[in-house]
């Protein structure tokens, strides 16, 4: 389908407009999270997401234009917003949006913070779109759509593994703000074990029902299962620090590790540049491959460090598979 210039300008006002709203669905969730409401928070932001993307789902389903599919990406976040924020005000009566409250003393140290977090969504553009850029530039549209769905298939792990990690965010920041260091260092074993054997059957699964997926998505075309095995790779390299990055995220300390991530991805490009030539999409997956081994020894030096943790000690949890935890919550079924 061949859009207008006119047609292509609302389609991209519309996608700007929900950026936009979804900033303010970040203040949201801190909004939960300082209430002590973070469970119910994130329960509701990702059953929002669900519909937004359900809704995305029926559009294409009954071949809407890109039109109608830019409004599912605003107007379900605008309605579920507006919910969110009257459940949060029934929650909270004493939180209150506006400038009223500002405080200079306070802001004025977030402000590195705030300017440092964005970072890894730069680092995410250079990993993920840049690397298709790359790919479109030194190959054919073939290769970038095969790729690209490739990699999409890949990271629904990835994705379910982060989203899970990141449940550690308020007990690390209220655990460290205590002083309560063992505390710490067991959410974060914990969290990163659990993590990690969550996304090792989840990839074994989608190892048989990628191939599946991605020749419905692309209408049989050609499936490269080195690409694939090595894009699945990356996505439990990826699992590994999914959890520890929320360490130095939970206290403001994130500054050296969003740097690295930019440095990392921006030096993933150039590798894959190189290896593209004579490998062809194999080669920006193998590049994937060595950036996210990257982060995982920055990531992991970074959080121990701040924990005052053990690598050793960590890794043997780490590998060892949750049985304990599997029994304990089977326990709790046969009682129940």
């Amino acid at each position: 389908m061949i859009l207008s210039n006119r047609e292509a300008v609302s389609v991209l006002t519309i996608l700007l407009l929900g950026v936009c709203l979804s900033q303010q669905g970040g203040l949201i969730d801190a909004c939960f999270k300082c209430s002590g409401s973070y469970a119910k928070g994130i329960l509701m932001l990702n059953a929002l997401r669900l519909v937004e993307v359900l809704t995305g789902l029926v559009v294409l389903v009954m071949k809407g234009d890109p039109w109608m599919y830019a409004w599912t990406m605003l107007i379900p976040k605008a309605v579920g917003y507006c919910v969110l924020w009257a459940v949060l005000r029934k929650r909270a009566p004493w939180l209150h949006l506006g400038w009223s409250y500002a405080d200079k003393a306070i802001l004025k140290p977030l402000v590195s913070p705030a300017l440092t977090f964005n970072a890894f969504n730069f680092g995410y553009a250079f990993s993920i779109q840049g690397v298709n850029l790359l790919i479109g530039a030194l190959g054919t549209p073939a290769d970038v759509a095969v790729f690209s769905n490739t990699r999409t298939i890949s990271r629904v792990v990835l994705q379910a593994a982060a989203t899970l990690a990141n449940t550690l965010w308020v007990e690390l920041s209220t655990a460290i703000g205590k002083g309560d260091y063992a505390m710490a260092r067991r959410l974060h074993r914990r969290g990163s074990q659990i993590t990690l054997w969550f996304a090792i059957p989840g990839l074994i699964f989608m190892w048989f029902i990628g191939p599946p997926i991605f020749a419905r998505l692309t209408h049989g075309q050609p499936f490269d299962y080195r690409v694939y095995v090595a894009l699945l790779v990356v996505a439990l390299l990826g699992s590994v620090w999914a959890a520890s990055y929320v360490v130095p995220l939970s206290i403001n300390k994130h500054q050296s590790i969003a740097l690295t991530f930019i440095l990392t991805a921006l030096g993933t490009l150039l590798l894959a540049s190189v290896l593209f030539v004579p490998l062809g999409t194999f080669g920006a997956a193998l590049a994937l491959i060595v950036g996210e081994a990257v982060m995982v020894f920055f990531v992991l030096r970074r959080s121990l460090k701040l924990l005052q943790d053990q690598l050793p000690s960590f890794l043997v949890q780490l590998l060892t598979p949750p049985v304990d935890l599997v029994q304990r919550v089977m326990g709790r079924k046969r009682t129940t």
